[in-house]
This record gives structure tokens, sequence and C-alpha cells, in this order.
């Protein structure tokens, strides 16, 4: 039961990730340094091994990869960074 709820978490995290990437994709602000988060992203994503294949401690990992990720575009955004590219 509890790998159920770290895929559902995963999985949240993974949508949240990819609806940020698609609004700074609307508004052309996606500077090399976000591109460089979303190649990481999108590897994250399709990962060879699916989540429900995977340990409880794998997915643990793949959530902190993915919400790594979530936060450091949201820092790069807050920053600034992401204007003028």
């Amino acid at each position: 039961m509890e790998t159920l709820k770290l895929i559902q978490e995963l999985n949240k995290i993974l949508n949240e990730t990819s609806d940020l990437i698609l609004k700074l994709s609307e508004l052309n602000e996606v500077s090399p340094e976000i591109e460089e988060k979303i190649d990481y992203f999108n590897a994250i994503q399709n990962k060879h091994i699916p989540a429900e294949m995977c340990s409880e401690l794998k997915l643990i990992e793949r959530i902190e990869e993915a919400e790594g990720i979530f936060n450091d575009i949201q820092f790069i955004m807050s920053s600034g960074s992401s204007k003028g590219s």
C-alpha cells in the first residue's frame, strides 16, 4: 500500500513540473538554465524501469529528484534568470 502512495506522489510531482514547464514554454521564458532542468526532468520521466516496478527506496529517490527539479525551476524563475533569454 505504501508503494501505491509513493507512485501517486511521484506522478503528482511529475504532473506539476510538466505543467510548470508548459506554462514557461507558452510565455517564452525558457532560459538555458531551465532548458537544462527540462532535459533532466525528461530523463526522470522516461526512465527505463517503470515506477510500478521500483522498490519503495527507489521511488523515494525519484520523488526527491523530481522535487529538486521543480524547486530548481521555481528558484530560477524567482531569481529572474529566465528573463532575457
